[in-house]
């Protein structure tokens, strides 16, 4: 087990990184089933926009994480697992690749 006593590591960062979206993505859907009262937010209260909405907080987490406390390893954890999140979700949920490769339509 690995035991984080100096919060400048990179698992104290992956593990910030992974919780902070699964703790925001209920209270945005609070939020916006608050806000869906009003006429012209229905529209955008979809899963997709709800699922990229809580992956936001992590790129504040981020830029404190490098710019005012220096932990440029906990920062790089924040980094993998954004990067992780956004590509899983692209590839899961949106169902649609990242990029397509010119003559490799079938492959």
């Amino acid at each position: 087990m690995i035991r984080i006593t100096h919060k400048d590591q990179t698992p104290y960062g992956i593990l910030l990184g992974a919780l902070l979206p699964i703790l925001v993505l209920p209270c945005v859907y609070l939020l916006f089933l608050l806000l869906s009262l009003l006429p012209f937010i229905g529209a955008l209260t979809t899963l997709n926009s709800l699922i990229l909405l809580s992956f936001v907080p992590n790129f504040f987490l981020l830029r404190h994480f490098f710019t005012r406390l220096r932990f440029e390893h906990a920062g790089k954890g924040v980094l993998i697992v954004s990067v992780l999140y956004i590509l899983l979700f692209f590839l899961l949920i949106h169902q649609r690749p990242l990029f397509e490769l010119p003559g490799l339509k079938g492959l």
